[in-house]
């Protein structure tokens, strides 16, 4: 299986490979020695966002940056979110090789980062799409309708380009010897003075540039189109491939990397362009490379890939998928979602597991352990045994939405038409059918004690044989619960609505939420977090609700932790946040 992941530091977040004494003791997070600026807080550790540039200094640290802000960094290590500030777009990034770097994005955003990330001003509102320095006093960046801008050290100043088409990348030799390249065949050279353009026989759209030690340039566009400028003519390269390619990078004459849709890969050796795909790979946006054995290219979903000389390694691929459950087993985090994907997190790595089924997956349980269950459209259940996935259950049942369980031979599930299940190692039979309207969550504090919650504020309890309804006070739908004990429960659902349960009655709680939520979950009678649409996530301490920023706007579907500082929250468009230890000063 590929490595797909995004690994976490020890600085970044949790010490935690000596965590786990047994796979079947609950995990505990051993925060080791602290960081130097520790903080608790809500991270970002995963999305589907697209990564678009990446950029490094040999020997020390490599960097992605892509839309919404999205800012990774490796120290070889694993990579790391950082907080840029900005939800602007970022198209490209580079560095001095001193700690000093710059990415450029939409309506004209320049972000800088010396230790912090901070936002400087430009004299344009363009969209930049690239950006090169010779240093840190000489940094050019390039994007829409002409636009180039040239940052002296103190400003940026608007140059005069001589074109209106978008110019898509720039890069250089040094300050007198800069290329811009673009649409409709489109290529500018910046000798010191001025931007000249150079004549092309080409109308392609060009989208990289790269010039070799000899002084050859070397152009990529759409449709596979590969070009070679000598200095005086241009020859059209043999590239064989139609896709379009969008970036291109060198270390030497004989190692030149050129990356582009459906994860091609090309690799010139100095006489020939040899390709390699990548499977299951989208779009890659950007190359970097330090030496033809450490070469980097980022882009979506997330996707970041290192060649070692060797084979090209997955180091994080997520998915554009809406994950709609997460939970743990031992030291294994899962995440599933639309169209059967399923994340996996051994507190070392996230990857993508190979795909088992294409049916959505709605809900996760698991045991400390190795033992995890999945469900999901139509019936469909996978159990996974430690090492793989492989579906269970021949018996043919409608679309589980949750599932609650006390152990592998005792899994019940709720869903569509009111239905309840109950898995007894082998398969599902029919528990129950209190109501028609569909059943969103359940949980139980032991066998034979469950609770399950609706559409309409529906609410019923089994104790025994007999499904009873309670009267929750509501009628809008509940959408998960959770609790811990019989005489404390909490029920979540639409218009921010809580409901507690003491054991006699169900009553609404007062929470500064407004919008939907969708997942709860807790440690403690006084230790609950729920959370839901548009990034909203609320925590409760035993007297009161109070709102927590988690850093994104995506909806949040469902929240699992181990303790209060080690939380996973999970939502649309495979993003994955969490809750602990992370380093603050970056």
């Amino acid at each position: 299986m590929n490595t797909r992941s995004i690994r976490l530091t020890r600085l970044a977040l949790i010490a935690f490979a000596a965590s786990c004494a047994s796979e079947d003791a609950p995990y505990i997070p051993d925060n080791g020695d602290p960081p130097l600026d520790p903080t608790i807080r809500w991270t970002t550790l995963l999305s589907g966002k697209s990564l678009r540039a990446v950029w490094g200094s040999c020997g020390s640290t490599v960097y992605a940056v892509g839309d919404a802000g999205t800012a990774f960094y490796s120290n070889g290590e694993g990579w790391v979110p950082m907080d840029t500030g900005t939800n602007a777009d970022f198209h490209g990034i580079w560095g001095d090789g001193r700690g000093r770097l710059f990415a450029v994005g939409e309506s004209g955003t320049v972000a800088e980062y010396d230790g912090d990330w901070s936002l400087r001003s430009t004299p344009v509102s363009t969209e930049l799409l690239s950006v090169w320095g010779s240093s840190s006093s000489s940094v050019f960046a390039v994007g829409r309708s002409g636009t180039i801008i040239r940052y002296d050290g103190s400003r940026w100043n608007v140059m005069k380009s001589g074109t209106i088409v978008d110019l898509n990348d720039v890069w250089g030799t040094s300050a007198g010897n800069v290329y811009a390249v673009g649409n409709s065949g489109t290529v500018l050279r910046f000798d010191g003075d001025e931007w000249k353009k150079i004549p092309t026989p080409y109308t392609a759209w060009f989208n990289g540039v790269w010039a070799d030690p000899d002084g050859n340039v070397y152009v990529v566009g759409l449709a596979g189109f590969i070009v070679r400028y000598s200095g005086s003519e241009w020859t059209k390269m043999r590239s064989g491939t139609f896709h379009p390619l969008r970036d291109v990078f060198g270390v030497s004459r004989n190692a030149i990397y050129a990356v582009g849709d459906n994860g091609t890969i090309l690799t010139f050796d100095g006489e020939q362009w040899n390709p390699t795909y990548i499977e299951h790979t989208l779009f890659l946006k950007g190359v970097w490379a330090c030496s033809s054995d450490e070469v980097y290219c980022v882009g979506a979903p997330g996707t970041i890939l290192r060649y070692n000389g060797e084979q090209w390694l997955i180091e994080s691929r997520t998915t554009y998928a809406h994950l709609y459950s997460v939970f743990g087993a031992g030291k294994h985090v899962f995440a599933a979602g639309q169209t059967g994907a399923l994340l996996h997190f051994d507190r070392e790595a996230w990857k993508a597991e190979p795909s088992v089924m294409s049916a959505d997956l709605h809900s996760l349980w698991g045991m400390y352990g190795n033992w995890m269950m999945a469900v999901g459209e139509g019936g469909s259940t996978l159990i996974f045994d430690g090492t793989e996935w492989n579906e269970a259950g021949t018996e043919k049942i409608t679309t589980l939405l949750d599932i609650w369980g006390f152990d592998e031979t005792d899994v019940w599930g709720v869903g569509e038409y009111g239905r309840i299940y109950r898995f007894d190692g082998n398969d599902w039979s029919m528990a129950g059918n209190p109501d028609l309207d569909r059943l969103w969550g359940v949980w139980g504090p032991a066998p034979g004690d469950i609770f399950t919650v609706g559409g309409g504020g529906r609410i019923f309890h089994l104790v025994g044989d007999i499904w009873t309804p309670m009267e929750s006070g509501v009628d809008m739908q509940l959408l998960d619960i959770w609790g811990s004990s019989a005489e404390n429960v909490f029920a979540v659902g639409m218009n921010g609505t809580v409901l507690h349960f003491d054991g006699v009655d169900w009553e609404r709680m007062d929470t500064p939420a407004t919008r939907t939520l969708y997942g709860i979950w807790g440690f403690a009678a006084d230790d609950v977090i729920a959370v839901g649409e548009y990034g909203t996530v609320i925590r409760y301490d035993g007297y009161s609700w109070s709102s927590e920023d988690c850093g994104t706007g995506e909806h949040l579907r469902a929240v699992w932790g181990t303790s209060n500082t080690d939380i996973f929250a999970v939502g649309s468009l495979g993003t994955v946040l969490y809750y602990g230890l992370v380093e603050g000063a970056r």
